[in-house]
């Protein structure tokens, strides 16, 4: 996969995410789920950055996501950062939505070098 094919699917997720307001990759329609079932985190872009170790295992070498330039970091704990509000604020329903808005913008706003 390369860079273009990556982020188009990764709008598709997140825009799926966003208009739908939902809390779980899981809950993708199947048209979108199955892209991106087999894929580290259902994303694209783990699947294009990252490198496989093993079978199972994957590295965590998030250089050159759209997400860690913009000074976020999907795969760290807490909610600082977009992504784990989205996936982690039990506050709200809309502050997780929110931060679904903010990846998507994000991915979005990503120059392809």
């Amino acid at each position: 996969m390369n860079e273009q094919k990556a982020k188009d699917l990764s709008i598709e997720v997140w825009e799926e995410i966003v208009e739908r307001e939902l809390l779980d990759k899981e809950d993708l329609s199947a048209q979108v789920f199955n892209k991106v079932k087999n894929m580290p985190g259902k994303c694209p872009l783990c699947a294009l950055f990252n490198e496989q170790i093993t079978s199972i295992e994957w590295q965590n070498n998030c250089s050159g996501c759209p997400l860690k330039e913009a000074g976020q970091q999907c795969l760290k704990s807490g909610d600082e950062d977009y992504y784990s509000i989205w996936l982690n604020s039990v506050d709200t329903k809309e502050q997780r939505i929110e931060g679904a808005r903010n990846v998507l913008r994000i991915i979005k706003e990503w120059k392809i070098k």
